[in-house]
């Protein structure tokens, strides 16, 4: 955990620079990466023309390095405070370059997607949040503290150091000790990251950064669990081993099993410790002659509890990695653990035994559950029972964007598009940067045909966020719409420019300029759509 983020320049060296830095994935693209003398990290992305010749290599400097390096690497640019992610990451096992975790060879987000808080909070110390923007941070200095410290599992340790400082035993000491609360609250000090469910909601008022040790995890966040652990084709999501090991046996028979019951939170076990390490974990509780072993203690000597009990699994969203089997199952033959049947939309929260979430809070989460689930579901009920749960809490919770914004978006999918802008505006009332719900008024105003206000919605969104090319992009349409050619050409060129896998947008500008009487301009782009555009069947 203290190598989990870092500068790419101070970072332990894993990745190799000199060999093997390029990768060709199926498709048209071609990675590579460049340490330069410098010392800048960049990582390009190129496409090459049928006779070999470039069509275009953009090159993006990197700044951060994710991941200790025990399964790899990813890497993050940062672009004024707000972090974006690298489609090329390291790889320990096989010792080379490939796609990062989530990206497809021919279809993903380059280097547009951007990292969340909830992903950067279980990989750096502390972040420079920018208030009311979420996923945002300080341009300058986005990370207070890179790598997890100490503080993640004791606190913030202020009053600790003055203590001891002062050798003043009478001042209070804040720090905590993990090993000294009761079981569900030490199993949230691991499970902040270590519980990655299907869905996690913050409750009302937190911040994926409130966790602190002593807090439950339901202080923070109500969670969905997934239903599905292993799938049919025997691999699991990464970061599921909370979710397996109360499945096990163990754990239920045992009232304590946790963590720390077989992991040192302090210390790495090594691989040739690997078995003997864990194995004296399983015999505190069963014994060395324990009988409860199917195979005799003559057939044993060869073979450690681990090696049966906790085989190892593929992860289905990282490529290259595999996880134990923390359900502990009886065979070391591997058995899939489909979803278990539910109506669309019934939703299984995680307990914790001396916690109940007010109903209002339950309610709420039940509510931005639907709401999400409108985006992606043919479901038309969804949406109804979404505004069911939510509306009677406005009045409760008026400054809540979290839950005006899940109005919106449940009112839209019943074509209540009036609807949809009234929530959206009073989450803008509240906190006028959100370029989540920038983005849904400029959209929604363009597709209903009212261009000068999603000209007035793009141009604030751009402001807020101008390193999405998605954003240049509909902003360059709205514009050309408008007949403001001049405007609609440079952000038409910025979409070019962040993203040049683009074809319709080439297709565009060599229109625009035709239209703004400048036809010798059009050819190259043209040129660009022809080479872009996939092949007519």
């Amino acid at each position: 955990m203290a190598q989990s983020l870092s500068g790419v320049l101070e970072a332990r060296a894993l990745e190799d620079y000199e060999n093997k830095t390029s990768f060709h994935p199926p498709g048209h693209r071609k990675y590579m990466v460049e340490r330069r003398p410098d010392g800048g990290v960049f990582h390009h992305e190129v496409r090459e023309n049928a006779d070999g010749s470039v069509m275009y290599d953009q090159a993006v400097p990197i700044e951060f390095s994710l991941g200790s390096g025990r399964s790899g690497r990813s890497f993050l640019m940062n672009r004024d405070g707000l972090l974006f992610m690298s489609p090329i990451g390291w790889y320990s096992s096989g010792a080379g370059w490939d796609l990062s975790p989530g990206y497809r060879p021919e279809s993903h987000q380059r280097f547009d997607r951007q990292i969340s808080d909830a992903c950067i909070m279980c990989h750096a110390g502390r972040m420079a949040s920018i208030a009311d923007q979420p996923d945002r941070f300080d341009a300058r200095q986005p990370f207070l503290e890179e790598s997890i410290g100490c503080e993640r599992c004791h606190g913030p340790a202020g009053s600790h150091v003055v203590r001891h400082q002062r050798s003043d035993w009478s001042l209070v000491d804040r720090i905590v000790n993990p090993a000294k609360l009761d079981v569900v609250r030490q199993d949230a000090v691991c499970n902040q990251c270590h519980l990655q469910a299907g869905r996690r909601t913050l409750r009302y008022g937190r911040t994926e950064f409130d966790f602190r040790p002593g807090d439950r995890l339901g202080d923070i966040w109500a969670i969905h669990l997934d239903s599905e652990q292993v799938g049919p084709d025997k691999t699991v999501r990464a970061v599921t081993q909370t979710q397996q090991m109360q499945e096990s046996v163990c754990f239920q028979k045992s009232q304590k099993l946790s963590c720390i019951s077989c992991h040192d939170p302090h210390r790495h076990t090594e691989p040739q410790e690997r078995h003997t390490a864990y194995d004296s974990r399983c015999l505190k509780c069963h014994g060395p002659s324990s009988t409860e072993c199917a195979e005799l203690p003559s057939a044993r000597e060869t073979k450690s509890c681990i090696e049966c009990h906790m085989p190892r699994l593929s992860t289905s969203d990282v490529p290259h990695t595999s996880q134990t089997d923390h359900r502990i199952p009886r065979s070391n033959k591997v058995v899939s653990q489909p979803a278990i049947p539910r109506a669309q939309g019934d939703f299984d929260f995680y307990r914790e035994a001396d916690l109940v979430l007010p109903d209002w809070e339950v309610q709420r989460a039940k509510g931005l559950l639907f709401s999400d689930l409108t985006k992606t579901s043919r479901d038309a009920s969804l949406g109804y029972r979404a505004i069911a749960l939510l509306e009677p809490l406005q009045e409760r919770l008026p400054d809540d964007t979290e839950l005006l914004n899940a109005l919106g978006v449940a009112h839209l999918q019943q074509d209540n598009s009036q609807a949809a802008i009234k929530f959206w505006e009073l989450s803008l009332q509240v906190a006028p940067k959100r370029a989540t719900t920038l983005h849904l008024l400029a959209m929604l105003h363009h597709q209903s045909g009212d261009l000068k206000q999603a000209r007035h919605y793009y141009a604030r969104l751009i402001e807020v966020n101008p390193w999405r090319s998605e954003y240049f992009g509909r902003y360059s349409h709205v514009l050309g719409q408008l007949g403001e050619y001049e405007a609609a050409i440079q952000a038409g060129l910025k979409c070019a420019e962040l993203d040049p896998t683009l074809a319709h947008i080439h297709g565009w500008l060599a229109g625009l300029y035709k239209r703004r009487g400048q036809p010798e301009l059009s050819p190259k782009h043209e040129e660009m759509f022809r080479q872009l555009s996939p092949p007519q069947k």
